[in-house]
């Protein structure tokens, strides 16, 4: 295996015809380099002519945004998107009408990608379909139907799964796996896509027509792709199979920033990528954090050290025990503005945002919810109508309008959705500190009056006992807000990011309250990035920091406090007279 040839951020590879792969750590300006890259093609290409464009696929949609920012004029000569409206674009919407009818999907009524709520009439529906109305646990297909992916078999096919090859057994019943793809079609059937339906059509569209291929080459003859990390196996298997020949493809990523893998993405899917006369490169610099910082990140990784551009000593970093909201006043104290909280989970990060005490339940509610309540329907609006409360809260009123939007479609009477969603939400809001506190109960009475669908009533039992036992704030710690601007995140929301201070909050604790030391801190005490996904996750969350950078932990042994003084970090206790004092009032 060749050396990788060592470049900065600010250098321009000759070669612009040869198939690249870049490897870089956090803060090395993988995206100053694209973008730049990206120019110097436009600049020096006798391949792109007037009509032919370079494809820049990224991850996320910031992602995308970023680089349409950076590109200025150079935009018009560039797509770039997420790699499902990419192929969304140039293969689902020009060449459905070549997808045979037995697939049932009603091409005249595509209209997009989107994420598939499983709703209880479609429920019935489907057990009728597949003859399986002697499964009487809703709950359990639910479970199943919301992990559906597409992934290869042994013999390269694809086939739909459960993505933990989930079995939802009833009594001595269990889900037929061949009623998976009957469900999946209900939905083509109303024009309907979920994202990873967008990657087996593009797979089969391009398997069973190949020279599809040879339209998206002469469109595009630059294909670069962003964070290849995070692809999985179907997204890698397409972009080789268009880089075969004409086209040149460039992967960018970082092996130790792989978090996305129940999403099938894997570190090996870019450590293994090859391509005929590919060649390779790497940035070692760190143009974000200070000294000390990257001297902890180098500490942690052993196959990628990264000098500091900036050499700026900076802050010792700290290690502070004891509770997150002291945590978050000791970074303050020295850094007298906002200070990032980047937290495992969404509870915490919620509960961050929210200023709840650490007594609160660490359950994922929205899901227990889900598994308790046997009324699927009862249970989507109500998640729903909290979901868009706490978007609108953030001020993403559009996605809150979305959500109940998505609910009204199951409505029999003719009502005009837009105008109904934007009143049912304006009511929510206005009444959110009457409800907030109260039971989950109170809150679906509420919800009740307001909306156009009715909602099944209770008895007693399970769903009766949760919807009157846990407040509306309780459950709502769970909702997950996906892309967030709040100070407060979860450190995948995180990812791409960087900050001047960041506060990495780890309480993860055992049924009995004992703090998880070994698995919070292992990926200090004995890290194995490359083998373990937790301890690249706590990885990315260290290294978005620029200037300040601490860890919040409840509680810390001698040995992992030796451990850490010996990496860099300065150790801070609270005392205890200051945990009463520093403690929030719990809003639950």
């Amino acid at each position: 295996m060749a050396i990788p040839i060592t470049i900065t951020a600010e250098d321009r590879i000759a070669d612009i015809e040869s198939h690249l792969k870049l490897s870089a750590g956090p803060g090395a300006g993988k995206t100053r380099w694209l973008t730049n890259h990206i120019r110097h093609v436009i600049k020096n290409s006798v391949r792109l002519g007037n009509a032919r464009k370079i494809a820049c696929i990224t991850f996320t949609n910031i992602a995308a945004d970023t680089i349409l920012g950076r590109l200025g004029p150079q935009v018009e000569r560039t797509e770039v998107s997420t790699i499902h409206s990419f192929l969304y674009r140039n293969l689902i919407k020009p060449f459905a009408f070549l997808i045979p009818k037995e697939h049932e999907l009603r091409i005249d009524l595509i209209d997009g990608h989107d994420d598939i709520v499983v709703g209880k009439g479609m429920i019935y529906e489907w057990k009728k379909e597949t003859g399986q109305l002697y499964i009487t646990d809703d709950q359990k297909i639910v479970e199943a139907l919301s992990d559906l992916a597409w992934q290869f078999d042994e013999n390269g096919d694809l086939n739909v799964k459960t993505r933990k090859f989930f079995k939802a057994i009833v009594g001595k019943y269990s889900i037929k796996k061949d009623s998976y793809l009957q469900y999946k079609k209900m939905y083509w059937r109303k024009g309907l896509l979920a994202h990873d339906d967008v990657l087996y059509f593009s797979h089969f569209l391009i398997v069973n027509n190949p020279r599809l291929l040879d339209v998206i080459r002469a469109k595009f003859p630059y294909l670069f792709i962003d964070e290849f990390q995070d692809t999985n196996p179907i997204q890698t298997f397409l972009l080789k199979k268009i880089a075969e020949k004409e086209s040149t493809v460039g992967v960018i990523g970082d092996i130790a920033q792989s978090i996305y893998g129940f999403q099938g993405a894997k570190p090996e899917q870019f450590v293994g990528f090859s391509l005929p006369g590919l060649k390779e490169y790497t940035i070692l610099d760190n143009h974000r954090s200070t000294n000390k910082i990257i001297s902890v990140l180098n500490a942690i990784r052993s196959d990628l050290r990264q000098n500091g551009i900036r050499d700026i000593e900076g802050t010792t970093p700290k290690m502070l025990v004891g509770t997150k909201f002291w945590a978050v006043d000791e970074v303050l104290k020295t850094t007298k503005t906002t200070a990032w909280t980047l937290s495992r989970d969404n509870i915490t990060s919620n509960m961050m945002r929210n200023r709840v005490l650490d007594s609160t339940s660490k359950s994922n509610m929205i899901e227990e919810l889900r598994e308790k309540d046997n009324d699927t329907a009862r249970a989507n609006v109500v998640i729903a109508c909290i979901r868009a409360v706490e978007l609108a809260k953030q001020t993403r009123y559009k996605e809150a309008l979305k959500e109940i939007s998505r609910q009204l479609k199951h409505s029999d009477s003719e009502i005009d959705i837009p105008k109904s969603a934007l009143k049912i939400l304006r009511v929510l809001l206005s009444n959110h500190s009457e409800f907030s506190t109260k039971t989950l109960l109170e809150f679906h009475s509420f919800v009740s009056k307001v909306f156009p669908i009715k909602l099944a009533g209770f008895r007693k039992g399970a769903a009766m006992t949760f919807y009157s036992s846990n407040t509306y704030d309780k459950v709502s710690l769970s909702v997950n807000l996906k892309e967030d601007d709040s100070p407060h995140r979860t450190i995948h929301k995180a990812k791409g990011a960087e900050f001047d201070h960041v506060l990495l909050v780890l309480d993860r604790k055992d049924e009995q309250g004992n703090f998880l030391e070994s698995d919070e801190l292992g990926f200090l005490l004995t890290p194995m990035l490359d083998t373990d996904e937790e301890h690249r996750v706590r990885y990315v969350g260290l290294s978005r920091a620029k200037e300040t950078l601490a860890i919040n932990v409840p509680s810390l042994t001698a040995g992992a406090e030796a451990k850490a003084k010996s990496m860099g970090f300065e150790i801070l206790r609270q005392i205890e007279s200051e945990e009463n004092v520093n403690r929030p009032t719990t809003q639950i």
